[in-house]
């Protein structure tokens, strides 16, 4: 059975992530204050409620979701790898910790610029199509990687 076909189901199970995890924010966070369990609660279902009434904002979550699932089974197993080969974390040398956020940061990027449509209008942008464009990009890694050089040596 298909669960996509159920009617009413991606709906209900969106309202839940999103209540769950807007109230798991507010308890952290204690914005609310400390000890307001219930004003947490309502607040989280009003922002699941009003989440849910968007079918835009609802298509793009139900896009990003799957895929989110997949980058965190990928970093779980890096993490389960690196805990087989060093047996603790804190021996990781800090930069491979940058290099590891700024590749999910980028990989998060990239899924919500597709999710939203951004990344097919940065394509077809006359802009992209300019061999002076990249040209600038690469000017600007190369002075990055000389500036990072530089800075590492000091």
């Amino acid at each position: 059975m298909d669960l996509t076909k159920v009617p009413f189901l991606q709906e209900a199970l969106l309202f839940v992530l999103i209540y769950v995890v807007t109230f798991a924010i507010l308890q952290k966070t204690k914005i609310l204050g400390d000890g307001v369990h219930q004003i947490n609660s309502l607040v989280a279902l009003i922002i699941a409620f009003i989440f849910v009434s968007f079918s835009s904002i609802s298509g793009i979550v139900q896009k990003i979701v799957p895929w989110f699932a997949v980058a965190m089974t990928v970093i779980l197993l890096f993490f389960l790898l690196v805990g087989f080969v060093q047996g603790d974390f804190s021996s990781i040398n800090p930069k491979i910790k940058w290099v590891i956020v700024f590749l999910i940061c980028v990989f998060m990027t990239g899924l919500v610029l597709w999710a939203t449509g951004l990344l097919d209008k940065i394509k077809s942008s006359t802009f992209l199509n300019n061999s002076f464009f990249y040209s600038i990009i690469v000017f600007a890694l190369v002075i990055a990687a000389v500036v990072y050089v530089i800075v590492s040596s000091k």
